[in-house]
């Protein structure tokens, strides 16, 4: 194994998004979800509310910070994509009530087309609370019509839009029980063309028994395979690979990625929050993740994954890529809007955490 860490910064990497990147064209699909967040004091004090609730007959436990907003890994991702300047076109399933709320959201991204496949969208309650020193989140969630987006449900012009593209991503795969078939439609379709494709299946506990299969359908044609710290660890039991300990180090991160990648014979990006890593053929990286004050956790994996796409597309070094998507990341959990933060924001952050500093 060749390893590379946090590499010397004697430059300025918030640059190499200086660019433009309208001239890169990325698909997304299938998943839209409508999610409230819940912030929470802490699990024990909701709870003993809600126990307490339930004695005295049901009620409602007040004065809980509430926030409606876009939801979903694929419409996540393509709005995180649109604010950085790229050409998105998002492919996500909406009803007629949604759909206005979706077209609402992405308003200001003249640079995102959307296609919506008639269905009911996704629901999600995250409840965000302190543990261990930072925030995490339970999502509650009803997946509605997503569990069905499978190649029939797509648009009729979707294998053209595939063939235009710089990149295609599929995401959610865990919800969607059709999700196996419409990677590998895709990302055929995509190896055709000589379209890279990009996967981020999402939580994949619910599914373990189907994992072997769903790589070996995938071997091949899929290029990228961008996954978090639980679903690394599931994916190597699943695999019979050495699994991420529960308690696991930068080094165990490494070793993860790289058995993982062995094993799918694809590339393996895992994001934590302490790190990320990518792996391919031996070589393998590692960044640090930036310490920021965490206001936000839902969504920020999203972020992460179109910062990380678009280093693909400008053909940055991994070590470089790795920093940029955390830099976006990090930007985005300690922020109060839970906004996508914009390449000016990115290279801003960037000068500041970097100057005068070498690693």
């Amino acid at each position: 194994m060749v390893y590379r860490g946090v590499a010397g910064l004697d430059r300025d990497i918030g640059g190499l998004l200086g660019e433009r990147l309208d001239k890169f064209k990325v698909v997304v699909m299938p998943d839209f979800f409508i999610d409230r967040i819940v912030e929470l004091p802490s699990l024990e004090v909701f709870l003993r509310e809600v126990r307490s609730k339930i004695k005295s007959g049901g009620g409602s436990v007040h004065r809980l910070e509430q926030t409606e907003i876009r939801g979903g890994n694929a419409a996540n991702t393509a709005y995180a994509l649109g604010r950085l300047g790229l050409s998105v076109d998002l492919i996500a399933v909406a009803d007629r009530y949604s759909e206005l709320f979706l077209r609402s959201v992405f308003s200001s991204l003249t640079n995102v087309r959307i296609d919506t496949i008639k269905g009911e969208p996704g629901y999600t309650v995250s409840l965000e609370f302190p543990h261990k020193g930072r925030i995490v989140n339970v999502m509650l969630s009803d997946v509605g019509d997503i569990s069905k987006a499978g190649p029939d449900m797509m648009p009729v012009n979707y294998s053209k839009r595939i063939s235009e593209a710089d990149v295609v991503g599929v995401f959610n795969w865990a919800a969607n029980m059709k999700g196996s078939e419409l990677a590998e439609d895709v990302f055929s379709k995509a190896s055709e063309k000589s379209v890279s494709t990009y996967f981020a299946p999402a939580d994949l506990s619910g599914r373990k028994e189907e994992i072997p299969g769903l790589f070996s359908r995938l071997r091949g044609i899929l290029k990228i395979l961008s996954i978090n710290e639980n679903e690394a660890r599931v994916m190597g039991k699943a695999l019979s690979v050495k699994p991420l300990p529960a308690d696991y180090r930068p080094k165990d991160t490494v070793r993860s990625a790289e058995l993982l990648s062995e094993v799918t014979g694809t590339r393996i990006d895992i994001h934590t929050p302490f790190g990320s890593a990518s792996s391919y053929e031996g070589e393998t990286h590692f960044a640090e993740v930036f310490k920021v004050e965490q206001n936000i956790c839902t969504g920020a994996g999203d972020v992460w994954d179109a910062v990380n796409i678009t280093g693909y597309l400008l053909q940055i070094e991994p070590d470089d890529r790795l920093k940029l998507a955390n830099a976006a990341a990090g930007l985005y959990i300690s922020s109060n809007e839970a906004e996508s933060p914009s390449r000016e924001q990115i290279t801003s952050f960037l000068k500041v955490n970097f100057s005068g500093r070498k690693h």
